[in-house]
């Protein structure tokens, strides 16, 4: 018995420091895709800084005469999954991130964290995804939508040529989940 926990606990710990280690080179290769786009951006903005500064004074002043924003959580996720499904995915993202901040008492936030994810999945950032996953599997993981996150966060280090990451979670899914639909998926 001994041994079969020692090796049950040495394969978990395996698979989930393969999938730290594919995470940190998918963050790695993001930052590295930020800072080209970033240098990119900066090398084509050669505007003075008399008229950002300018820009910025009035983008407060229309920000002020916006109207108000959203007070009730249900119009508010509304909002943001119509922006999803209109395949407006930044929109949606931020619409989701607004209504987190807003109501982050609220029993859809673990949803909008998912639908966050999902943008990413949609716009194929893969790695963008599988961390937005993660957040919603360490924030929220009596969310409803947990297994939801794990199968897809499987399914983006397939996409990203991560198999064997890919396996590890699949599996983690299967042992956490045994009756979901989505741990048939990952049978």
């Amino acid at each position: 018995e001994n041994k079969y926990f020692i090796d049950k606990s040495l394969k978990e710990k395996s698979s989930e420091m393969d999938l730290l280690r594919s995470q940190i080179t998918a963050l790695e290769t993001q930052v590295k895709e930020m800072q080209t786009k970033l240098s990119a951006k900066t090398d084509t903005d050669a505007a003075p800084k008399d008229k950002i500064e300018g820009k910025k004074e009035k983008k407060s002043e229309t920000e002020e005469t916006k109207t108000p924003e959203i007070k009730d959580p249900a119009k508010a996720y509304e909002a943001a999954y119509a922006s999803f499904k209109n395949k407006k995915y930044k929109e949606a993202r931020e619409k989701f991130d607004a209504f987190q901040k807003e109501f982050p008492k609220d029993k859809l936030v673990g949803n909008a964290q998912f639908w966050i994810a999902e943008t990413y999945y949609a716009e194929e950032d893969y790695a963008g995804a599988i961390v937005e996953y993660d957040a919603l599997l360490k924030n929220y993981p009596n969310s409803e939508k947990a297994p939801g996150a794990l199968l897809k966060q499987g399914y983006s280090f397939i996409e990203m040529g991560d198999k064997k990451a890919a396996r590890g979670i699949l599996e983690q899914l299967k042992e956490k989940y045994p009756k979901s639909k989505e741990a048939a998926l990952a049978k």
